[in-house]
């Protein structure tokens, strides 16, 4: 077991929460709805919920501006309604002559109680050093987008295969090694994982296994985008791969990793005193930086 450690960072506003969705993501992301969610009194942050923004060519199509909004507020609303008090949602565009975000913000306001509603450009959002650093002690950066991330569990010519795939020769022995990582509670679980991951090729038998693996670590250490990034290469590999199906179930169902234990990711975030909208820049946000506890994060893919 890992001592938890304590640190307050002060943000504040609407700058605040842009700089936190790129640390809790792990890539700053563009042409994409972000749902943050708080719970209680000091505004805790649970699940962080991105979508991509309909394709022009939907919004151009009869009928695709409501039925894009529509199935956006569904991914929002399933997910997040058993967990949270209140949500502040973000528009990431460059196309807000074709996109309208208010159809999407009174949707989700008739089910959420709405903080607040910022639209920004896609360009990255500067990450405060403390998220950063906190972010890099348990192997984890911003990338630049999601490709980035989804190159990141691919197979790299040069990476040693690990020691791990001695494990993964049956169910069994896959099924214990994931037990014995959820009993050690390391965070530098992941990061070996991925490691493993870049080093072990497709055409190995036992490749799907280890990213189901790496899949379902991230996802109990509330990183659901690297979970679900793992998940994909492990459908590529092997569509009919029946851990990757149940960690997807799990995902779309809004099963949160706290449900299953404390998961150990280093950022949580409590946005102050309740109030019905943020100020630009002027409400502090601190953000506890804890060891062992974590947001859940779902990353959905394009509608």
């Amino acid at each position: 077991m890992h001592p938890e450690s304590d640190t307050t960072v002060q943000l504040s506003g609407r700058d605040g929460l842009l700089s936190l969705v790129p640390a809790v993501l792990g890539y700053h992301p563009e042409e994409s709805a972000v749902l943050i969610t708080m719970t209680g009194p000091n505004r805790r942050i649970g699940p962080v919920i991105r979508v991509n923004l309909p394709t022009t060519e939907m919004l151009d199509s009869p009928g695709g501006a409501a039925t894009a909004t529509a199935m956006m507020a569904q991914s929002f609303n399933h997910d997040a309604t058993r967990h949270v008090d209140e949500v502040a949602l973000i528009i990431y565009t460059d196309r807000l002559d074709q996109f309208d975000p208010q159809p999407l913000a009174r949707v989700v306001g008739l089910v959420q109680s709405l903080l607040d509603v910022i639209i920004v450009r896609n360009s990255p959002h500067e990450v405060p050093d403390e998220l950063t650093v906190a972010n890099l002690a348990h192997g984890r950066r911003v990338l630049a987008d999601r490709e980035q991330l989804t190159q990141s569990v691919q197979y790299r010519p040069g990476v040693d295969p690990s020691p791990l795939l001695a494990q993964l020769d049956t169910v069994i022995g896959r099924d214990a090694l994931i037990s014995r990582i959820v009993r050690n509670q390391d965070p530098d679980d992941v990061a070996e994982l991925l490691t493993a991951a870049q080093g072990t090729p497709d055409t190995d038998p036992r490749s799907a296994d280890l990213c189901s693996v790496l899949a379902a670590i991230a996802y109990r250490h509330g990183d659901g985008t690297l979970s679900q990034v793992a998940i994909d290469r492990v459908l590529r590999i092997n569509p009919g791969h029946s851990l990757a199906h149940l960690m997807l179930a799990a995902m779309n169902a809004g099963l949160t990793p706290r449900r299953s234990g404390r998961p150990p990711h280093p950022i949580t975030t409590a946005l102050g005193p309740r109030s019905r909208r943020l100020p630009r820049g002027s409400r502090p946000v601190a953000v506890r930086i804890i060891g062992r506890c974590a947001c859940g994060r779902s990353d959905r893919q394009p509608i």
